[in-house]
């Protein structure tokens, strides 16, 4: 769960692609959720997008420390 939102398998497995491409590539660009397979979000996180948003943000946070 992320912010007290509860994921579906999918939402998770998006979470984790992003995760697996940070650890490869140190950052991730707003450019590049774009960009097959990120731009898949607004079908995924339609519900929730705002969870997104703010991971991604925390995932920047943690980068930058």
């Amino acid at each position: 769960m992320i912010h007290g939102a509860e994921l579906t398998r999918m939402q998770e497995e998006y979470l984790r692609m992003l995760i697996r491409y940070v650890c490869e590539n140190g950052d991730i660009a707003t450019v590049v959720l774009q960009q097959p397979p990120f731009n898949k979000f607004p079908v995924i996180f339609r519900d929730s997008r705002e969870s997104l948003i703010d991971y991604v943000k925390l995932i920047s946070q943690v980068i930058a420390v």
